[in-house]
């Protein structure tokens, strides 16, 4: 049977690779159905704030996304290897200039230590590119409950020319950012769970560094702190 999954985040801001695009609060909701490996959802972005001069009170971005992941059970040397293809639709309704689609490839090696995973990404529209090295680990905390747990993630941040030029003005290849990510994560029942967590990003290029240094909305330190409801049946 196909499994439907949502989730339901409230943050204090909107956090993208480290880069804070809107400072006022935000409600992301996120619906998504698999099936077999193949899977297809929407993502969406509530802006609370008029904090980045778009919009207030409104869907200020909807994300649609299709893609096809498989995982190798048994791979010499390295275990579990998942493999994972995507396919996004970036839809700003307010400015459907900025409008863009993307197509992203990710591997990650889920029986190595931190599960390190490696995620590239094109926006063929405007011949942009990203790349992330990645990994993550979730620590049950059965001393306090058995149905809670500690999950942590982490994630480098690469960028071409052109993908650094259209977002920061700064027109280079360049590591843009490291972002660490923790969070509590409580099992309401078998089917949900709930839980905060916090957001800490870092610029790493000197040059992007003094971009986010300049910016109103943001900092050579980011943080961001927020709840997220989880749902999947």
């Amino acid at each position: 049977m196909p499994t439907l999954s949502a989730t339901v985040t409230y943050a204090s801001a909107y956090m993208y690779h480290g880069f804070i695009f809107n400072s006022g609060n935000v409600l992301q909701p996120d619906i998504s159905i698999a099936w077999k490996g193949f899977y297809a959802g929407v993502w969406a972005n509530w802006d609370f704030m008029d904090d980045n001069g778009t919009q207030n009170n409104d869907f200020e971005e909807w994300d649609y996304y299709a893609g096809y992941g498989h995982t190798f059970a048994d791979v010499p040397a390295l275990g579990a290897l998942s493999l994972e293809a995507t396919y996004t639709y970036y839809d700003y309704p307010s400015f459907s200039d900025l409008d863009t689609q993307e197509i992203s490839l990710a591997a990650t090696l889920d029986d190595l230590f931190l599960q390190p995973s490696l995620t590239v990404a094109w926006d063929f529209e405007n011949d942009m590119f990203w790349a992330s090295i990645g990994g993550s680990h979730s620590v049950a905390l059965s001393a306090i409950s058995e149905k809670l747990s500690l999950d942590m993630e982490g994630a480098l941040y690469w960028a071409n020319t052109k993908y650094n030029d259209y977002n920061y003005d700064v027109a280079k290849n360049a590591l843009t950012a490291i972002q660490f990510t923790a969070g509590l994560n409580y099992a309401v029942c078998d089917y949900c769970s709930f839980g905060p967590f916090v957001i800490c990003a870092w610029a790493l290029d000197h040059d992007l560094r003094e971009v986010w240094k300049d910016d109103a909305m943001n900092s050579a330190f980011n943080v961001l702190w927020g709840f997220a409801l989880n749902a999947e049946f």
